[in-house]
């Protein structure tokens, strides 16, 4: 059984997609072709996963996965090391072919909200994503990230929609075995396999507590289905002795107590101004939906008040919004004045997004949130780069299906009872996804042209490659001028944290 859709056009998905993608190939191809390296997308880029890539493609059929230039697991890697054996070891080709899997991040995602709210609202919703450095660079430089969320946003995407049958159940598995083929830390995502199981068929009814034994038996189905992902996750363990290849270890590991905090702060900042996306929605929840966001904001200031929220470097806490908290008073020491008031905000604020969307969207977000939260939690860095991407692509879920399901009620109750479409909160919409997207461009201008990144203590880690990489796929790149990063020397590592 597929969700129904809430919308008036058939063409919003497709239009929506052909938008989304042909802005991001507009930004993205140029700089590719320009050959400039600039920010710590590019760092990243040159520093740890090209030459990952490159040692891997010349060491094929048979690379060693034991310890490489990546904190993550090497799918991404070794797909591009087979282009560059098989293709071309080009620089600009790698990037051109790993920016394929952006444009299916931005296609799928901007066809599934196309298709709920029509295609001007949804290229708004997904501005956003356009605008943050942390889903455009990957699109631009060699990074792994948004092939791993685009495994995530499969699999959310399929747990709405579809009905937990074998194959459904199947088809997810497999989309998750492959996602932590690239990034182990998203092993997490299991928990919207196990809970979409739980729910059982969309649109059947709204307990989750009946029919305990058929629930029981498709969770144990979709464990099954899961099984490989832990399997696979386990045999890299092993066999680097921890959960990142040896090199990264000890810059990587550890728990990090901000991050609920911080994750909060962030989603005040990114939910605010689309707000209006929800605004007929959250107007209507009773009163009891409010009870629970002023609660969530009292636990939220326990969150920012019990850990240490100053801006660190050896804590994990820095780059990013970390660098407004740097900027900010502190209480007693520990407590950013910032965290402090946002965090609570944030806490509000999902509550009533959540609340204004439909009930099994609502339920599948909230696991996902609690299984990435745990996951980045147990992380030592709690770094933007690590929340932002998911944050906006579950703003676009929330969002889409909110008004969808708006859309929806109003073309099921009579002519005279339909609430009319309001151009302000139209308006509205259009400019709160154009704001958002102008302060996330800015904040992108600023890492790219100013270096708004910091060095960890400790400084970088050291990959070894430059004795590793044999013949031409260990040759610098020239493409006619100089490289920022490769010869200047002044972008800062970051790292790239646990998987």
């Amino acid at each position: 059984m597929r969700e129904r859709i809430g919308t008036g056009s058939q063409h919003g998905g497709p239009l929506a997609a052909a938008l989304v993608v042909g802005l991001f190939l507009a930004i993205a191809a140029p700089v590719i072709i320009s050959g400039f390296e600039g920010g710590r997308g590019a760092w990243d880029s040159v520093e740890y996963h090209e030459p990952a890539i490159r040692v891997f493609a010349a060491a094929l059929p048979s690379p060693d996965l034991s310890d490489y230039a990546s904190a993550t697991t090497p799918g991404y890697h070794l797909v591009l090391s087979v282009f560059a054996r098989v293709v071309s070891d080009s620089t600009m080709a790698l990037q051109f072919v790993g920016s394929l899997f952006t444009v299916a991040l931005l296609a799928l995602v901007a066809w599934w909200s196309g298709r709920r709210v029509g295609w001007l609202q949804a290229t708004f919703l997904c501005l956003p994503l356009l605008a943050s450095m942390y889903a455009l660079y990957p699109g631009i430089w060699l990074l792994p990230d948004n092939l791993a969320w685009l495994g995530v946003l499969s699999i959310l995407l399929l747990a709405i929609a579809r009905a937990p049958t074998a194959r459904t159940l199947l088809a997810m598995g497999a989309i998750l075995l492959g996602l932590v083929l690239v990034r182990q830390i998203h092993l997490w995502a299991a928990c919207i396999i196990w809970t979409s199981a739980w729910l059982g068929v969309p649109d059947t009814n709204r307990s989750l507590f009946d029919e305990l034994g058929a629930r029981a038996r498709r969770v144990a189905i979709a464990v099954g289905m899961t099984l490989p992902a832990f399997l696979a996750v386990a045999w890299f363990v092993r066999l680097w002795g921890g959960l990142s290849p040896p090199r990264f270890q000890e810059k990587v590991q550890g728990a990090n107590l901000s991050t609920p905090a911080f994750m909060l702060m962030e989603f005040a900042i990114l939910s605010v101004p689309l707000t209006p996306f929800i605004w007929r929605n959250a107007r209507k929840l009773p009163r009891r939906v409010w009870c629970v966001a002023m609660a969530s904001a009292l636990v939220a200031i326990a969150f920012a008040a019990i850990p240490e929220t100053t801006w660190s470097t050896s804590g994990g806490r820095y780059s990013g919004w970390w660098n407004l908290v740097r900027q900010a008073p502190v209480l007693g020491g520990r407590t950013s004045v910032v965290v402090l008031v946002l965090a609570p905000v944030g806490a509000f604020s999902l509550v009533v997004w959540l609340a204004s969307a439909p009930w099994r969207t609502r339920i599948l977000v909230m696991a996902t949130l609690a299984g990435f939260l745990a996951a980045q939690t147990a992380s030592h860095n709690a770094w933007q780069r690590y929340h932002e991407p998911l944050l906006l692509l579950l703003l676009v879920v929330l969002g889409s299906a909110a008004l969808g399901h708006e859309r929806q009620a109003g073309q099921l109750r009579p002519a005279e009872h339909r609430e009319a479409p309001s151009r302000a909160l139209l308006v509205a919409r259009l400019t709160g996804g154009a704001a958002l997207s102008l302060l996330l461009a800015a904040l992108m201008a600023r890492s790219l042209f100013l270096g708004s990144e910091v060095e960890p203590e400790g400084g970088r880690v050291d990959t070894g490659v430059s004795a590793q990489v044999p013949g031409e796929l260990g040759a610098e790149r020239t493409r006619g001028g100089a490289s920022s990063v490769r010869q200047s020397g002044q972008v800062a590592p970051g790292g790239r944290g646990l998987g």
